[in-house]
């Protein structure tokens, strides 16, 4: 999905998105990573990375998976890498 999403600190601009087992939203736009609630307007919950090539930082964000055990995984575009985070809450 692309586009845009409504939350309730302002419009949030995506590149790609999924939705969690539990409901929320994981957005993956500009170079961070954003939690929803699915609510209206969404509401944020967390979020993690910054623009850049180290640790946590990201360079257009292409894709985003979640797999079973909750872990997520980032296509990091930019960088040419995918990122994986374990069950971050």
């Amino acid at each position: 999905m692309r586009g845009c999403v409504r939350t309730t600190l302002g419009t949030v601009v995506l590149a790609t998105s999924v939705v969690e087992a539990r409901g929320r939203i994981l957005v993956g736009g500009d170079e961070a990573i954003r939690r929803l609630a699915p609510t209206d307007p969404a509401t944020l919950l967390r979020v993690w990375g910054d623009p850049g090539s180290g640790d946590g930082r990201f360079d257009n964000i292409a894709d985003l998976a979640v797999d079973a055990q909750r872990n997520v995984y980032v296509g990091d575009r930019g960088n040419q890498r995918v990122r994986v985070f374990v069950c971050p809450d």
